[in-house]
């Protein structure tokens, strides 16, 4: 009897149509247009999308259980294959036991020439290019995304994130920001000046005067904006 598999792998981050319930839905109307009937759900999580499926836990276990004639069907295909190598090694392994692995967004059986839509002229080379565009995509979106969450990560945490370094400010060796004293006796005097109803044209007057530092009143304002945003990061940076 033929054994079919639907594979869902949820990415780490959270990507349009990869919740659990849009890729079953996608199995399952797709299956039902295949005449494939009885499919064994198998869900893959907390595993990067670069590993190989047969060094994924769940996706291990459908990769031995697969027999000849069995059929194994995943939404998307960038989410069964580390990379374009890994695509063509999997699809070559698939096509020699016999089985049909279907990827949804493809509409293709990926391992059985007769069933393929695709003209395939020179083995798998026609199907083989269209993946390694999807996987080009796929890393270059991952990237971005990675860059991102690198971002949001280091901003919860109070570490630099590039540009300017503020006034009064200085990176250490961990990237996080410290007080650079000097300065910070600068911003002390600055906000004393405030508090007397100094403004900001004045204060930057004063300070060129008193120690030759070019400061615009509009960077002068920016000055004791961006102070207190610094010293609410090392506050929540100190009770964490």
């Amino acid at each position: 009897m033929v054994a079919v598999y639907h594979y869902i792998f949820l990415p780490v981050t959270r990507e349009p149509g990869a919740a659990l319930g849009d890729q079953q839905r996608l199995l399952t109307e797709f299956s039902a247009e295949k005449g494939l009937q009885s499919p064994e759900l198998f869900v893959e999580q907390n595993v990067s999308a670069r590993k190989p499926l047969g060094q994924r836990p769940v996706g291990e276990q459908i990769l031995a259980k697969l027999k000849p004639g069995d059929v194994m069907v995943c939404a998307r295909v960038k989410w069964l294959f580390a990379n374009g190598r890994d695509a063509a090694a999997l699809i070559d392994e698939l096509k020699r036991k016999g089985v049909s692995l279907y990827g949804v967004d493809l509409q293709e059986n990926l391992t059985m020439p007769g069933e393929r839509k695709l003209i395939v002229s020179e083995g798998n080379a026609e199907l083989i290019q269209r993946l390694v565009k999807i996987f080009a995509e796929f890393e270059t979106s991952s990237h971005g995304d990675a860059i991102k969450a690198t971002k949001r990560v280091k901003k919860r945490q109070g570490k630099y994130l590039g540009g300017p370094v503020p006034f009064g400010w200085k990176i250490d060796e961990q990237g996080f920001f410290i007080k650079d004293q000097q300065q910070q006796m600068i911003i002390e005097e600055i906000k004393v000046l405030r508090d007397d109803r100094w403004s900001y044209r004045d204060i930057s007057k004063k300070l060129r005067e008193n120690h030759g530092i070019s400061l615009s009143h509009e960077g002068i304002r920016r000055i004791l904006t961006g102070d207190r945003q610094k010293k609410h990061l090392l506050d929540r940076r100190s009770t964490s």
